[in-house]
């Protein structure tokens, strides 16, 4: 199950347990602020646009492939999703055999100063709890803005995360926190590192794969 299905039935988060009371109201309100839905299981998302002149909910596919919600100004997040949510079959109709914009090429540079500090101590507290397991030394935690990676680990131990890891579903923030995490210790991608992630990320390499299509 997804975040944004997550959040709408109540159930329990896929976040560590000492990161639960992070992810709460504060995380809603960013996944709202970005306005994104994803959509069902999947790694499609969906940008919602309010229209003043909008009377009712319009979904549509773009030829880049990439799927857009018009809603009314009145609506709210929580029905958005609950559209979007209802309509999957036929949004997977639709983009079927498309290729789908990158989850990065979304977002703003408001978006990313509006969101940079909440990443930032979000990104913090999920390195602090799986750090409890390595016990790794780092330096410096960096968030950017890029349109091309989701996180880079340097030779001088520094962690760079992109700010749109927070609207990422968690399992796939988890997997990206571990993957730079464990490049302290083994800078390459070898058997070594894959067996390292592997220690809290059993199924990394399938999260890998579907992280690169997002």
């Amino acid at each position: 199950m997804g975040l944004f299905e997550d959040l709408l039935s109540g159930n329990s988060f896929y976040y560590p347990e000492c990161l639960s009371k992070f992810v709460g109201k504060d995380i809603v309100s960013q996944y709202k602020k970005m306005k994104i839905i994803q959509v069902g299981k999947s790694d499609l998302v969906c940008k919602i646009q309010k229209r003043r002149n909008a009377k009712k909910f319009t979904l549509s596919v773009r030829g880049d492939g990439s799927v857009a919600l018009s809603v009314p100004y009145w609506s709210t997040y929580r029905k958005a999703c609950l559209f979007v949510n209802e309509k999957k079959d036929w949004i997977f109709e639709k983009t079927a055999g498309r290729k789908v914009n990158s989850m990065l090429s979304l977002g703003t540079k408001a978006d990313y100063l509006e969101n940079r500090e909440f990443a930032r101590s979000f990104v913090k507290k999920r390195v602090e709890c799986f750090n409890a397991h390595y016990q790794f030394r780092y330096n410096l935690i960096a968030i950017r803005n890029q349109r091309t990676r989701w996180g880079s680990c340097s030779e001088n131990r520094n962690l760079n995360f992109n700010y749109r890891i927070i609207h990422l579903p968690g399992e796939y923030a988890d997997y990206l926190i571990v993957h730079e995490l464990c490049h302290l210790k083994e800078l390459n991608h070898s058997a070594c590192f894959w067996d390292l992630v592997g220690e809290t990320i059993p199924d990394c390499r399938m999260l890998s794969k579907k992280l690169r299509k997002m």
